[in-house]
């Protein structure tokens, strides 16, 4: 999504909507630790654990609000969405951290199944981009957008694939007993 976003939204929009795309790039790039992060409060709810559900959802309010407000007197769209997305990763690392805490568990061990994935993506998005920019195609371009595209599903699946070797080795042999 944050890869090919700007394509897609220039395309589709047919520049009118320019503007948006650092916001939309921003939420997109931040997405996946939000996503993991939300377990924090079905955690809490789960535990009944009501105050510190509310707690946790308050400080993401504010939080979401004043780095909002930080970007918006640093600058404009950008240095806001910019702002959001630091506080968005920022929050869903301590989010994450407050779940194992809630569920008893090793915030080592949660921070070791959420990182490799992460950095996977980053790396997969990093080439994508990087191959744009190196050809010169605007990421608003549809060739561009398709291009980084294409390149960070392709890196995505290598590095996915050769992180999780060892997994993959093991389920050969599930499937070979079975």
């Amino acid at each position: 999504g944050a890869v090919t976003a700007p394509a897609f939204i220039h395309f589709v929009w047919q520049g009118r909507w320019d503007g948006a795309i650092p916001a939309a790039v921003a939420v997109f790039a931040t997405q996946g630790i939000r996503s993991v992060s939300t377990i924090t409060i079905i955690v809490a709810e789960a535990l009944g654990r009501w105050r510190i559900r509310a707690m946790l959802i308050g400080i993401d309010a504010l939080g979401t609000i004043g780095s909002a407000a930080l970007g918006a007197m640093l600058g404009g769209v950008l240095a806001i969405s910019i702002s959001i997305a630091i506080y968005r990763l920022a929050w869903g690392l301590v989010e994450v951290t407050a779940g194992a805490y809630l569920a008893n568990g090793d915030w080592k061990d949660i921070a070791t199944r959420l990182l490799p994935p992460a950095g996977i993506g980053v790396a997969a998005a990093a080439a994508g981009i990087g191959l744009a920019w190196w050809l010169n195609l605007p990421l608003q371009s549809l060739a561009g957008g398709a291009l980084a595209g294409a390149i960070y599903v392709v890196v995505f699946a290598m590095l996915a694939l050769l992180a999780a070797r060892p997994q993959l080795a093991e389920l050969r042999q599930l499937r070979l007993r079975g």
